[in-house]
């Protein structure tokens, strides 16, 4: 919606706020450890994919990366951005959703990914796409639960 969309100014401003917001949850794991568990997580979830961006060279630093430390934003349209903060704010566990959020992204996309070469793929994985984030976000929570009733996992 036109109205509720602001500047490029106040999406900064909230950015940095809610960066301040995750000082006490999501900042506290080092960066690389991040990482490292969103690329476990393709590999088990995604594992065709995983393959695709290992023969396609694609390093994750140009789009995984990203993706985590910038909460998606510089990846997704502003309005699906804006959709999905607020939800990270207003529910208990949304900053423990995100590594699961961008994995729901990628299943979301799987079959356009599997068509793009290299360049074609790291334009798609930077400039996403107007997602349904209602649907990427009970995916993401569905891909959680999968997760966490696997034996012997812990909560990410």
């Amino acid at each position: 919606c036109s109205t509720c969309m602001g500047s490029q100014d106040d999406i900064y401003i909230t950015f940095a706020r809610i960066e301040d917001l995750r000082s006490g949850t999501a900042k506290q794991k080092q960066a690389g450890e991040n990482l490292g568990v969103f690329l476990s997580l393709i590999r088990r979830f995604l594992p065709s994919l995983s393959v695709l961006f290992a023969k396609k060279e694609l390093s994750p630093n140009i789009w995984a990366a990203p993706w985590i430390f910038d909460l998606l934003a510089g990846s997704l349209p502003i309005n699906c951005t804006l959709k999905l903060w607020d939800r990270y704010l207003s529910e208990k566990d949304g900053w423990e959703l995100h590594l699961y959020v961008c994995l729901a992204i990628l299943a979301t996309c799987e079959e356009d990914l599997q068509e793009l070469d290299r360049e074609q793929l790291t334009w798609f994985l930077r400039h996403l796409p107007e997602l349904e984030m209602d649907l990427v976000i009970l995916r993401a929570r569905n891909m959680r639960n999968k997760f966490l009733l696997t034996p012997g996992r812990s909560a990410i």
